[in-house]
C-alpha cells in the first residue's frame, strides 16, 4: 500500500528570494487542469443520472394511472337515485345493470339485547374516607369526632389503642355509634361502618337518614381515620346507587346491589351463549371472584369473550345493558342470547336480566329485516344485503325507488383525467429530449466557485445542467412508441370502436408533438351509446405469442403500460433508483462514476506526489545556493586576509 512521506523540511526563498509557495502553487495549477476536467466529466454523469431518476419518478406516476386504465372496473361505473334517502340507499357495483328497485320496508333488522328490567341498585347515604395507614393508633388526641343524624348530634368516642387492620377500626367505630344510637335517635346499626378492600372506611344507612361528621374541638379522629375535614366544617353523606367499580360482594355487604342480601360464599359460574347470522351458537363461560371483581369486571369479560356483545352501566337508569353485534333473529329454537351455569341467577336476579313477565324481560331476541322488493316480500338478517351487483342499506320503514344507471360522467372524467396525464409525460419527455444544451457551460471548479456570488453559481449551473438528456435514445424510443401506441387501431374488437379518434380523442398539428386533443361531446356520446366497446379499447388483452401482433391486438391502456415499464427499466439499468434498498449502484453511470471516483483518487494522491517533488527541488537548490554562499564569502575572506 502506497504511504505519502510527510515532508518536514521546507526551506522557502531564504537563499534565492525566489516566492516557492507561490510557483509551485502555479505549478500544481497546471498539473490539476487533467484533475479537474475529469471531477467536470463525474459532475456531468451525476446530473445526467439525477435528470434520469427524475423522469423515472414522472414516469412511475403515469404507470400507475396507465394500470388503471387497464382495469375493466374503471369503465363499469354506475350510479343510484334513492327517492327518499331517510328509508333506503344504495351503491352499485360495475355488474349491476341499469334498472329500477321499489323497496316498501315493514321493519329493519335489529340486534339482540340485554337490559336490567329495573334499576341494579339500592339508595344508600354513604360517606367514603380517603383510605388510611395499615396500622392507626387511636389516643386522647385522636379518638373523637361529632355525627350528625337529622337534628340529633353525639359525640363518637373511639376506644384508644392500635388497630392493624382496617377492618378492626372499623367495627371500633361501629360499637361507638351504637352506643349512641338512642342519642342519634336511630336503631342500632342504622349507619354501618365498612372497611374496603383498598382500606377506605366507608359509612353506610339507608337513603333516608342523612348524616354528617364534623371533627371535635380539639381532636384529630376524622384525619386519623381518613376524612379531611377542616375545623369548622363538616362532612356529608350522599345519596348513592351501586359503585360499579367496588367488589359486588362488598356493594353487597354495604346494601347497595339489589337481589341478594348475603355476600356470595364462593366464585361466580356462569355462560353466556349467543348466534351468529348464520344461528351458529357461540357460548363463553365465566369464573368471578365477587371478593375482588366489580360489576364493571363482569361487563368487561363479557365485553371482551367474543361473544359479540357490547355492554355498558348507565348511571341515570341504573341498569346494564348488552347488545349484540349480530342483527337479526338467529336461533329459531329460542332467545337470542341464553344464560346458564350454576350462578345464572346472579345475571337475571342481580343484573336483572331474567323474565318479570311477558312484557317485561331482561332479554330482548333480535329481529329480521322485512321489506317488499318489486312486489317480492322476503326479509334479511341484516339492513345491508347485495342483489343484482347493487348494495342495499335499509335505514327506516316506509317506501323508496332506488334507480340505477350507467355513470357516464365519471368514466368521461377518467378518460379525461387519462389524457391530461398522457399529455403531461409526453410534454416531459419532449421537452428533455429537445432542450437546448449548452457545451462551453462545464461544472465549475472549487476555485471558480469561490470567485463567483451564490447567484452567479446558480445561473452559470442552470445551463451546465440544461439538455443533458438531449437526443437520448432511451427517450426517444418511448416517446414514438408511445404515440405509435396512441395513433394505431386496436384489432379485433367487437365493435367498431377500434381507435382514439373515434371516441374523439386525436392528435394536434405536427409541431405540438403528439398533444391529444378530446372532442367531450363525442366522448360522452361514445361512452353512453357503447360502454363495453370504450372499455375495450382501453383493456382489450392478446394471447398472440408473436410480438407485433400482440401490440395490435391489445388496448390502448394494455400498450401504453407495457411502454412505461420498458422505459422505466431500461432508464433503471441506465442511471440505478434514488430509493434503492441496496447501496451498491451497478447501473451503467453508477459503474461510470465509481471508475471515476478510483481515478480521481489515484490522481489526487500523483499530485500530492508532485508537488512534494517540487517543494523538494526547491529545497535542494536553496540548500546548493546556501553552501554557494558559504564557499564565496570564504574566498572573501581569504582574498581580503591575503591583502593586508
Amino acid at each position: 500500500m502506497y504511504m505519502n512521506p510527510i515532508n518536514t523540511f521546507r526551506v522557502s526563498g531564504l537563499a534565492s528570494g525566489i516566492d516557492t509557495e507561490s510557483i509551485v502553487k502555479q505549478l500544481m495549477t497546471v498539473e490539476r487542469l487533467p484533475l479537474d476536467r475529469l471531477k467536470q466529466n463525474r459532475q456531468i454523469i451525476e446530473w445526467t443520472q439525477a435528470a434520469y431518476r427524475d423522469m423515472n419518478s414522472a414516469l412511475l406516476a403515469f404507470r400507475n394511472q396507465v394500470s388503471n386504465m387497464r382495469l375493466q372496473g374503471n369503465f363499469l361505473a354506475n350510479k343510484v337515485m334513492s327517492s327518499n334517502e331517510s328509508v333506503a340507499t344504495a351503491t352499485a357495483s360495475g355488474s349491476a345493470t341499469g334498472s329500477v328497485y321499489d323497496i316498501n320496508i315493514d321493519q329493519l333488522a335489529a340486534s339482540a339485547k340485554a337490559i336490567s328490567t329495573d334499576g341494579i341498585s339500592n339508595l344508600k347515604s354513604v360517606l367514603t374516607g380517603q383510605g388510611i395507614t395499615a396500622s392507626v393508633t387511636i389516643d386522647s388526641s385522636s379518638n373523637s369526632f361529632h355525627l350528625k343524624v337529622g337534628s340529633n348530634t353525639a359525640v363518637i368516642t373511639l376506644a384508644e389503642g392500635a388497630y392493624n387492620t382496617a377492618g378492626g377500626l372499623a367495627a371500633a367505630i361501629q360499637a361507638a355509634i351504637n352506643a349512641k344510637a338512642s342519642e342519634l335517635g336511630i336503631a342500632e346499626d342504622a349507619i354501618k361502618v365498612y372497611a374496603t378492600p383498598d382500606n377506605k372506611l366507608r359509612f353506610v344507612s339507608d337513603s333516608s337518614i342523612k348524616f354528617e361528621l364534623t371533627p371535635t374541638d380539639t381532636n384529630n379522629a376524622l384525619s386519623k381515620l381518613g376524612f379531611d375535614v377542616p375545623a369548622g366544617s363538616s362532612i356529608k353523606s350522599t345519596v348513592q346507587g351501586v359503585d360499579i367499580n367496588t367488589p359486588i360482594n362488598q356493594m353487597i355487604r354495604e346494601g347497595r346491589l339489589v337481589g341478594v342480601s348475603a355476600p356470595y360464599a364462593d366464585n361466580l359460574d356462569f355462560s353466556i351463549t349467543t348466534y351468529n347470522q348464520e344461528g351458529t351458537a357461540i357460548s363463553q363461560t365465566f369464573t368471578i371472584d365477587p371478593n375482588t371483581q366489580s360489576l364493571q369486571d363482569v361487563i368487561s369479560a363479557i365485553q371482551n369473550s367474543g361473544l359479540g356483545l357490547t355492554g355498558f352501566y348507565d348511571a341515570a337508569s341504573d341498569k346494564i345493558a348488552f347488545t349484540s353485534k349480530y342483527t337479526g333473529n338467529n336461533n329459531a329454537a329460542g332467545a337470542d342470547i341464553e344464560f346458564g351455569g350454576d350462578d345464572a341467577d346472579f345475571l337475571n336476579n342481580v343484573m336483572k336480566f331474567g323474565i318479570v313477565n311477558e312484557t317485561k324481560r331482561g332479554v330482548t331476541d333480535g329481529q329480521d329485516a322485512s321489506f317488499t322488493i318489486n312486489g317480492l316480500t322476503t326479509s334479511r338478517k341484516s339492513n345491508t344485503f347485495a342483489l343484482n351487483g347493487v348494495t342495499f342499506t335499509l335505514k327506516s320503514a316506509g317506501a323508496a325507488t332506488i334507480s340505477v344507471q350507467q355513470d357516464t360522467d365519471a368514466i368521461v372524467n377518467k378518460i379525461k383525467d387519462f389524457v391530461t396525464q398522457y399529455n403531461d409525460i409526453m410534454d416531459k419527455v419532449n421537452s428533455a429530449l429537445t432542450e437546448k444544451r449548452y457545451r462551453n457551460y462545464l461544472p465549475l471548479t472549487d476555485e471558480q466557485k469561490d470567485a463567483m456570488s451564490d447567484k452567479e453559481i446558480e445561473k452559470w449551473e442552470e445551463k451546465a445542467k440544461s439538455g443533458l438528456l438531449n437526443g437520448d435514445s432511451i427517450l426517444y424510443k418511448s416517446f414514438y412508441d408511445m404515440r405509435n401506441a396512441i395513433s394505431r387501431p386496436v384489432e379485433g374488437v367487437n365493435g367498431s370502436l377500434n381507435s382514439m379518434s373515434k371516441l374523439g380523442i386525436t392528435s394536434g398539428l405536427w409541431y405540438e408533438n403528439g398533444r391529444l386533443y378530446i372532442d367531450e361531446a363525442k366522448l360522452r356520446d361514445a361512452v353512453s351509446n357503447d360502454p363495453s366497446g370504450v372499455m375495450e379499447l382501453f383493456t382489450k388483452t392478446s394471447t398472440a405469442t408473436d410480438k407485433t401482433q400482440a401490440f395490435n391486438e391489445s388496448g390502448i391502456a394494455q400498450r401504453l403500460y407495457n411502454i412505461v415499464n420498458n422505459t422505466i427499466k431500461a432508464i433503471t439499468d441506465k442511471a440505478g433508483q434514488s430509493n434503492s434498498l441496496f447501496k451498491v449502484d451497478n447501473s451503467v453511470l453508477g459503474l461510470q462514476m465509481k471508475d471515476m471516483d478510483n481515478r480521481i483518487s489515484d490522481m489526487e494522491q500523483r499530485l500530492t506526489d508532485i508537488e512534494n517533488r517540487y517543494y523538494r527541488q526547491f529545497t535542494a537548490m536553496e540548500q546548493a545556493l546556501n553552501q554557494m554562499n558559504a564557499q564565496s564569502a570564504w574566498l572573501v575572506q581569504q582574498l581580503a586576509a591575503s591583502q593586508r
